[in-house]
């Protein structure tokens, strides 16, 4: 599994799990809502880090939650 699609995997489903909509998150985080798609469909181009902090900000969890996927997690 990609980076990408590890970080896109975990963004949705803090995002689902908050009860936000892309275009929410989006707002929030300062990005575009076609950006988020992209990225949570693991097509976006390489995530940089200033990127992935903003999204944990606005999904109120840790930076390295977005970073790391396990089977096992829900």
């Amino acid at each position: 599994m990609s980076s990408r699609n590890t970080i896109g995997r975990r963004v949705r489903e803090e995002r689902e799990n908050r009860g936000l909509t892309q275009a929410e998150l989006a707002s929030l985080a300062g990005i575009l809502p076609t950006d988020l798609t992209s990225l949570e469909e693991g097509t976006w181009r390489p995530v940089d880090h200033g990127t992935v902090a903003r999204l944990a900000r606005a999904l109120k969890c840790a930076f390295f939650d977005l970073l790391w996927w396990h089977p096992d997690l829900k």
